[in-house]
């Protein structure tokens, strides 16, 4: 993608996609609230003539077909591939520090645990890798 005012780049740390019991990888998009909403800000974008990417979460760097996973195509997806114990030591500090402290949550006790963090900063990185390798002006 070259610097194109049109394109939209959504980046997303969400569980896209679940593996199934028989390892086959589905997109959970048609049953997260969050994710319909993205998918409706995507149509909405769709509709103007604009571009969408989404950078997501994915357990494979090389997803199935559209027709076996659901993701829509429109969305232009490029998988995040995160390794589950970093996913999981990052989402942990998302969900236990950083929602409480930017919810207005001021009676919230959190803990700062080091790991948490340098997880968190990991899939950050990964994210920003993603968006500097699919945006290129």
């Amino acid at each position: 993608m070259e610097g194109n005012c049109n394109d939209v780049i959504f980046v997303a740390w969400r569980h896209f996609f679940v593996t199934d019991s028989e390892g086959v990888v589905k997109f959970t998009g048609n049953d997260d609230p969050l994710l319909m909403g993205l998918t409706s800000a995507i149509e909405t974008f769709s509709q103007e003539g604009r571009t969408v990417h989404v950078l997501g979460d994915c357990p494979t760097p090389v997803l199935p077909d559209e027709e076996t996973t659901g993701l829509p195509k429109k969305w232009n997806f490029s998988p995040v591939v995160i390794d589950k114990e970093t996913e999981r030591v990052g989402y942990k500090l998302c969900k236990s520090v950083l929602w409480p402290l930017f919810h207005s949550n001021r009676d919230a006790q959190t803990f700062f645990i080091e790991s948490e963090w340098h997880a968190y900063e990991r899939v950050n990185q990964l994210f920003a890798e993603a968006v500097v390798a699919l945006y290129q002006p």
